[in-house]
């Protein structure tokens, strides 16, 4: 089983800063987005 310091699940745009933050910092980072893409909506026609 593969082990991770910090774990963040939704890569908006908070979400990928800390992702960024922890990565840079050297902690073993994952982050998990049900999106295809990180920052893009999920739903469409919504605000």
């Amino acid at each position: 089983m593969k082990k991770y310091d910090l774990i963040i699940v939704g890569a908006g745009p908070g979400g990928s800063v800390a992702a960024k933050t922890g990565a840079e910092n050297g902690l073993k980072t994952i982050f998990f987005e049900r999106g295809r893409k990180p920052g893009e909506k999920n739903s469409s026609g919504c605000g």
